[in-house]
Parts: C-alpha cells; sequence; structure tokens
C-alpha cells in the first residue's frame, strides 16, 4: 500500500450537527471537539495490518490524492497484472469534479 502526502494546505476537519456540516471552527459550546487526526504511525500500523491481510489474496491498496480536486483516491490493484480492480471514488466521479470546478472557474472570471 503506498501513501502519499497531501501538499499544500490540509482542510480544515468539520463536524456532522443536526443533519449539515459545520466547521469545527464555528461549532457552539455542546458540540464535543474533533478528535485530532491518527498520527502517521498509527496509519502506518493500519496500513501494514491491511497489507498483511491482503498478501494472501494477491492484491494492493494504493492511496493517492488527486492534484487538481484534493480528493484521495483509494484503489484495489491485482498484483499479477497490476490492474485497477476497484476505484473510490471512480474515475468518473473525479472527472465530473473536475468539471465542476473548471465551471465554476469560469463563472468566476466572468462575473470579476
Amino acid at each position: 500500500m503506498t501513501i502519499r502526502p497531501l501538499e499544500g494546505a490540509a482542510p480544515s476537519p468539520v463536524t456532522a450537527v443536526g443533519g449539515g456540516a459545520v466547521s469545527t471552527t464555528e461549532r457552539g459550546p455542546d458540540v464535543r471537539p474533533a478528535e485530532p487526526p491518527p498520527s502517521r504511525a498509527t496509519v502506518q500500523a493500519a496500513v501494514d495490518h491491511v497489507n498483511a491481510a491482503l498478501v494472501a489474496s494477491n492484491r494492493s491498496i494504493e492511496f493517492t490524492v488527486d492534484q487538481d480536486t484534493r480528493a484521495v483516491i483509494v484503489r484495489v490493484i491485482d498484483k499479477q497484472d497490476g490492474s485497477v480492480l476497484r476505484q473510490v471514488p471512480s474515475q468518473e466521479m473525479v472527472a465530473i469534479a473536475k468539471a465542476l470546478d473548471q465551471l465554476q472557474g469560469l463563472l468566476l472570471r466572468n462575473r470579476a
């Protein structure tokens, strides 16, 4: 399994409140603070555990961050031929997200 670090600023954490998402910086006093993100060592231990389980199935998992959308892409890969067995989010969803980002950029440029 490969973990590639996110470049640039990390997105601010959010907490689900009443059916919506609220930034942890905007929460009220009745909402518990979000847990801190896991340490790199904890994530690596989880990755090692998953890799050990996948050795028997001759598959691997790859985590990447899309440069344009900054979405985390998870791929299950067949080790024998290197083919992608499953990807989350799908290639189609990543393409839609990129198209929406481009459309938003065009709208902002036309208004400016």
